[in-house]
């Protein structure tokens, strides 16, 4: 688990994500507002977005799955939802940010 207070990632998955942050801040002006959220994948029990990559697995031609105790993060689509309407209601979500910061040490 990583804590939302850990510093900053290394590594390629890091530097995509950092990147396309920065270039999406360029948008970032008087009249528009720039919002990025990292979500996990999206898990809704009428969809199974599962079944793909686990499509080999069960037919035996994929590799082991380790100990299976790796994390995964996911969202309910219920939650995406609630989150980017909260997102459009919210206009000042750096001091929203920052309170919920302080409130946490």
């Amino acid at each position: 688990m990583i804590a939302e207070d850990a510093g900053d990632r290394t590594g390629i998955l890091a530097d995509i994500a950092c990147g396309c942050e920065q270039e999406a801040q360029r948008a970032s002006g008087n009249a528009t507002r720039v919002v990025v959220v990292r979500t996990g994948i999206v898990l809704d029990p009428r969809e199974d977005a599962l079944a793909t990559p686990v499509m080999p697995f069960q037919s035996f031609a994929g590799g082991p799955f380790e100990s299976a105790r790796q994390y995964l993060s996911w969202i309910h689509p219920d939650h995406g939802v609630s989150l980017a309407t909260w997102l459009a209601e919210t206009p000042d979500l750096e001091a929203a940010r920052r309170q919920r910061l302080e409130g946490s040490r």
